[in-house]
């Protein structure tokens, strides 16, 4: 075994320059030198790239582990291989069984929330039609409000309007009732008047038949006989004018009647 490392302790001399730069200032893979950058600036040193920095950290990793295991520095054996099928399996079964359960709990989580958040909508909805009820309920104040200022305003138009009714039922009332009396009125004059002119009448023809009025039979004899066939004077005739002497004669009397 110490023959093996003094035999490799030249090559791991070499390595050494290389092997002093820290693995994060390097690639894990070779990174890639231009000639120029090689050669640098003239007049200038330039400092040689590692192994590590021509190659990268990965493919050297892995040569020295190809190398620990060739050269039997590190042995693999049975115990070995069945503690890295043993590391294998608990670390699968480690990210089975943690993802089984991350996925179980993530689903209660998501039951949780859906829950939740239906529950808070429920919530919400109830509220917003608590206050949907409220507003109608407002709302039916504002109408009932505007109901009873309309039907006062209606009461005082109806009350005003059966107070004009009144007053021209009366003063229909009051015109028929006129009418009925100027009409009784007229019968009566008319019937006055129709018994007036027959008293007249009855004058004049008494006073006529009087044997002692030949005056009057006289004249009433000589105008008949001037207006044979051609009336025209109607104002002369005499028993025309005795009627209407007759009728003023009446009528004087009845004024003077009223007058006492």
């Amino acid at each position: 075994m110490l023959s093996r490392l003094a035999r490799l302790a030249p090559t791991a001399q070499r390595g050494l320059p290389a092997l002093t730069r820290p693995f994060h200032t390097s690639k894990p893979v070779a990174n890639l030198y231009t000639p120029e950058e090689v050669k640098g600036p003239s007049g200038t040193i330039v400092d040689t790239p590692g192994i590590i920095d021509q190659y990268g950290a990965i493919p050297f990793v892995g040569l020295l582990a190809t190398a620990l295991v060739s050269k039997e520095v590190f042995i693999i054996d049975e115990a070995f291989l069945l503690a890295c099928n043993t590391a294998t399996v608990a670390t699968v079964a480690y990210i089975g069984i943690g993802s089984g359960a991350n996925d179980f709990f993530e689903a209660e989580r998501t039951k949780d929330n859906n829950r939740f958040h239906d529950a808070f909508n429920a919530v919400l909805e109830s509220i917003n039609l608590y206050k949907s009820v409220e507003t109608k309920k407002l709302e039916k104040v504002g109408v009932i409000r505007d109901l009873c200022t309309e039907s006062r305003e209606v009461n005082v138009a109806y009350l005003k309007f059966l107070d004009i009714k009144q007053r021209h039922e009366a003063r229909k009332a009051m015109i028929s009732k006129l009418e009925a009396i100027q009409k009784r009125e007229s019968q009566e004059e008319a019937h006055e008047y129709q018994a007036m002119v027959t008293e007249a009448i009855e004058a004049v023809r008494a006073s006529y038949t009087d044997a002692s009025n030949t005056a009057l039979r006289q004249a009433s004899l000589e105008y008949a006989i001037k207006s044979v066939g051609n009336v025209t004077d109607l104002e002369s005739d005499p028993v025309r004018i005795a009627l209407l002497k007759t009728i003023d004669q009446i009528l004087g009397d009845e004024l003077g009647d009223e007058a006492e």
